[in-house]
C-alpha cells in the first residue's frame, strides 16, 4: 500500500518541462509523489520504506545534438526531496533546458535552471556487458540552497539492458547520500553505450 504525505510536486515552469530550445522543441508534463509510505508484504514477511512516483508524458524526442540524460531522485532525511536532471549534449556538457525542483516539507516546489546547479562524476565504471563507461558517485550542489550532497552507489552494477524490448541500455539504481543533509536516492542514466534515439 502506498500513501503520500505530500501533494504532487509539478515540475517545470507552468507545469511545462522543457527538454530541447527552440522552435518544435521536446518537453512533457511531469509530476511526481516525492514522499510515499509504503507498507506490504515480501514472500509473506512485513515490509515497509519510501517510494517515488514519477508520472510524465508528452514529446519525448532529444535532438541529435543530445546524447543521453542523467536523472536523479533524492529523498532527505529532513523531509525535502530534489529532482535533477541533466540533458547530456554530444559533446557530454549539459544541455541549457537541464533542470531540477527542490520540494520543501510542506509540498512546496521551487524550480531550478540549469545554471543553478552543478553535478560533479566522483569516479567511473565501466560495465562489462555493454562496455559503456559511467559516471560512479556524484557530488551535487544546488549553492543558493545551500545544497552539497555525495551520491554513492550502492552497487556499481546496476545496469540494465533491454533487448527484448526498448532496446535502451539504462543505468538506473540506488544511492546513499550524505553532506549538508543524509537519505537516499536513485539515479537512472543513458545514452553512455550509444546515444538515446526513442524506439
Amino acid at each position: 500500500m502506498l500513501r503520500t504525505h505530500k501533494p504532487p510536486a509539478i515540475h517545470g515552469e507552468n507545469g511545462v518541462s522543457v527538454k530541447s530550445a527552440g522552435f518544435g522543441g521536446s518537453a512533457s508534463h511531469y509530476y511526481s509523489m516525492t514522499r510515499l509510505e509504503a507498507t506490504g508484504s515480501v514472500n509473506g514477511r512485513r515490509c515497509d520504506g519510501q517510494a517515488w512516483m514519477d508520472h510524465e508524458f508528452g514529446s519525448a524526442q532529444l535532438r541529435e545534438s543530445q546524447r543521453g540524460w542523467d536523472w536523479f531522485s533524492i529523498q532527505l532525511n529532513n523531509d525535502t526531496e530534489l529532482m535533477l536532471y541533466l540533458i547530456r549534449r554530444s559533446d557530454g556538457t549539459p544541455d541549457v533546458t537541464s533542470s531540477g525542483s527542490l520540494i520543501a516539507t510542506d509540498g512546496t516546489v521551487t524550480h531550478l535552471r540549469h545554471d543553478q546547479l552543478a553535478v560533479h562524476a566522483t569516479g567511473s565504471w565501466t560495465s562489462p556487458k555493454s562496455r559503456a563507461t559511467y559516471p560512479m558517485g556524484w557530488r551535487v550542489e544546488v549553492p543558493s540552497m545551500h545544497i552539497a550532497l555525495t551520491l554513492d552507489p550502492l552497487l556499481k552494477d546496476q545496469e540494465l539492458l533491454t533487448k527484448g524490448s526498448t532496446g535502451v541500455t539504462y543505468w538506473e539504481g540506488a544511492v546513499s547520500i550524505s553532506g549538508t543533509a543524509k537519505g537516499e536516492g536513485y539515479v537512472e542514466m543513458t545514452g553512455y553505450d550509444r546515444a538515446f534515439r526513442a524506439p
